[in-house]
This record gives structure tokens, C-alpha cells and sequence, in this order.
């Protein structure tokens, strides 16, 4: 527990954000159906901090602008060693690392394959009512130590035994995480599974379980395939829809309002970011069809 004065208010804060809308030594959602790219979005984000670049950055356009450099760790509890491997690869050939990025990744940025047998994500345990430490927490404290930002996949192996349509339990373990966050001074980005809904829409409420999940974090980004009336919209065929990935900052508490980007899928995976304009004016149209700023995305 801390004080703060009006005293001390006479002096305004640096205020030191990892991503946009994430300030460090806070935790943050991505939220995203299976297959949407939220793993490639974390690894480009593990690759983009420690060399200082934009993240998703494609000719002259990118999802989120240049950051103060740190180290990052990403850490994947359903990915195996070859596969991670795999996808590393991908990425040094779709993004050109030469070796100098190479020497400054492997000192600054670790992905770990957290899928050994005795590899166990739990954070927390239940005791009755109340939770407590579980096997990851230590880990993931350690983990966080002199890191500017901690990447976990997935949300369901951290809170593994929990019931995830709890607010208790899941305030409680999100709570936890905060607290690593803070101790630290490192932030945390959680990768989550999005819930079913019928219109598709991107409400911040949309993570599966709990609504003390999406209320705990300070920052949540969705990711979704493009509607189809948008791929009409912006000429894109019906086939290549999964080509596409809408990103949407549905909430932030530190930051800015945003508006929706498109990635596209390149070889291997790689994400670029497109030029607004294109789903700006998608929803231009939409809003045309429908009579009104109702109608907009």
C-alpha cells in the first residue's frame, strides 16, 4: 500500500510503456479464436522489442511502433521444441534477421518449449475458497526478473484446475499475475482463447470465462478473421479470408483509444500490417448499407 500526494503530483510520472497501451510491470490479454495467429503475434512482439524495431512492420505501415529495447522471454505450453524451431525459422527468413539480429535475439529474447512431462504451467492451486501458489509461480517470477515483458500461451494451462467461469478463482489468479507483474517491474502478455458468440463482434467481454478476466487486465487485443461483408468490402475473395487477421484493441486502460489494423499472412506465417485506409473504408460501407454510424465495425 502506497500514498501518492498532490504533492508529488506536481511532477508528472514517466510513464514506461512496453506496447502501446501496456505499461510495464502491468499484464495484458490477447484474445483470438484457435489458428487466428496469436502465437505468431506473440514471437514477433519476442522479436521486435530486444532489436528495437515496429512489430508486424511491412512497408512503411506496422501494427505497433518502434519500443524501448529489453529482453523478452516467450514462454509456449502446447508448442514442442520442433515445432517452435520450425516457426523460428519462418520468421528469420520472413523478417531477414542477419546475424548481428541473431546475436542480440539469443542474449535478449528466450522461447522456451514448455511442454516437457514434468513441465507443469499451474499457477494456482485451490485450497477450499482460496487459491494458492501453485508449481509455475516461482517459475514465472523468475522468468520476469530484469525482463521487460513476459509472453505465456496459453491462458488455459496457467489457470489449469481453476474454473474459468469463476470470478473468484480467476480474479484470484489474475491477481497473482499482477502481482508477479508489479514485483517485477516486468509485464506480463497472456494469450487466450476467444469465446463463441453469434455477430462476431469485439466486445472486451469476448475471453472465454470469467468476466473478471478481461476486468483484471489493463490492456486486451483481440484477433479475428475479416467478416465477410468487409472481404466484399475490400476485394478480398471469399478463399483468402484466412489470409487475414483483424487486430482490435478493445480495451486500455493506459492508453489511448485505437483503431482496428489488418495483418496479412505472408509465407510461413509471417504477419504485415496493411494500410488502415482499407478497412476504414470497409466500414465506411458498412455504415453506408446500414444508414448510419450503427452500422460501423
Amino acid at each position: 500500500m502506497k500514498r501518492i500526494t498532490f504533492v508529488q503530483a506536481r511532477s508528472k510520472p514517466h510513464l514506461d510503456f512496453v506496447l502501446p497501451g501496456l505499461l510495464l510491470g502491468s499484464v495484458g490479454l490477447i484474445v483470438g479464436q484457435g489458428a487466428v495467429g496469436k502465437t505468431y503475434l506473440a514471437l514477433h512482439i519476442g522479436i521486435g522489442i530486444p532489436l528495437g524495431r515496429p512489430i508486424a512492420e511491412a512497408n512503411g505501415e506496422a501494427l505497433w511502433p518502434a519500443q524501448s529495447s529489453g529482453k523478452v522471454a516467450v514462454i509456449l505450453g502446447e508448442d514442442p521444441p520442433e515445432i517452435v524451431q520450425d516457426r523460428l525459422h519462418s520468421l528469420r527468413a520472413g523478417l531477414q534477421l542477419d546475424e548481428r539480429d541473431e546475436e542480440i535475439l539469443d542474449h535478449d529474447l528466450e522461447v522456451i518449449s514448455f511442454t516437457d512431462e514434468d513441465d507443469d504451467m499451474r499457477l494456482a492451486l485451490k485450497n477450499g475458497s482460496r487459491l494458492e501458489r501453485g508449481p509455475f509461480y516461482e517459475t514465472l517470477r523468475g522468468f520476469c526478473e530484469g525482463r521487460r515483458l513476459v509472453i505465456i500461451d496459453p491462458l488455459a494451462l496457467v489457470a489449469l484446475g481453476l474454473e474459468e467461469k469463476d470470478n473468484g478463482d480467476m480474479a484470484q489468479a489474475m491477481r497473482m499475475l499482477a502481482g508477479i507483474a508489479r514485483a517485477t517491474g516486468c509485464a506480463i502478455l497472456v494469450l487466450h482463447h476467444v469465446g463463441k458468440t453469434r455477430d462476431g463482434g469485439e466486445d472486451w467481454e469476448r475471453a472465454r470465462g470469467a468476466s473478471s478476466l478481461t476486468t483484471s487486465v489493463r490492456l486486451q487485443v483481440n484477433l479475428g478473421q475479416l467478416a465477410e461483408a468487409e472481404c466484399k468490402d475490400m476485394g478480398i475473395p471469399i478463399d483468402d479470408r484466412g489470409m487475414w487477421v483483424r487486430v482490435a484493441q478493445t480495451k486500455a486502460n493506459y492508453g489511448a483509444p485505437a483503431a482496428p489494423r489488418l495483418l496479412r499472412r505472408a509465407a510461413g506465417g509471417v504477419l504485415r500490417a496493411m494500410p488502415t485506409p482499407m478497412l476504414a473504408g470497409a466500414a465506411e460501407a458498412q455504415q453506408k448499407k446500414q444508414g448510419g454510424r450503427n452500422g460501423a465495425i
